[in-house]
């Protein structure tokens, strides 16, 4: 399957969220989609928010994921990134990979980034494989950072890569 990242429409945005599910890996407690502040959080991540890049992630044109280039850095050619899918219909279907891989390639060749940092819980299996299969190396692990759902801690593994290499092989 192929994926498209691109902005979300505010349209696209709240349709995106009002079919949200949080992974229960990741994310403890029941979601409920609320129209005004999905308005805001909008306003806020495409007019306001400096330094970050937000992105829709689309697969078979709808909205699957968001993907955001955060705390971009030009100056130290440095940004870090975050990933969720809409539920669990999109998981375990190689799209976050694909979109982790463009958005890669955009902070690359967009804005000139060379490092670019993620992090998950050593609980979230399927996160670390996308880490390990895209080329990051894990820098730092933080003990008990993350208390999961059913109050067993999990480590917060900082996870990098080097551009260079990577883009070097997309081209």
């Amino acid at each position: 399957m192929t994926i498209e990242l691109r902005p979300f429409t505010e349209p696209e945005y709240h349709d995106f969220f009002r079919n949200y599910v949080p992974d229960p890996v990741m994310e403890p407690g029941p979601y409920k989609y609320n129209r005004e502040v999905i308005s805001r959080s909008f306003h806020y991540n495409y007019h306001v928010r400096e330094n970050y890049a937000h992105y829709g992630i689309f697969a078979e044109n709808r909205p699957a994921g968001c993907f955001q280039l955060k705390r971009i850095d030009s100056t130290r050619k440095y940004c870090e990134f975050g990933i969720i899918l809409q539920n669990e219909s999109w998981m375990n279907r190689g799209i976050g990979t694909q979109a982790i891989r463009l958005g890669l390639e955009i902070a690359g060749k967009r804005f000139g980034i060379r490092t670019v940092m993620g992090d998950t819980s050593s609980l979230n299996h399927r996160m670390i494989r996308v880490f390990e299969k895209l080329g990051f190396r894990l820098v730092e692990t933080v003990p008990d950072a993350f208390r999961m759902v059913n109050g067993q801690p999990g480590d917060r593994l900082v996870y990098e890569i080097d551009l260079t290499g990577f883009l070097s092989d997309t081209d």
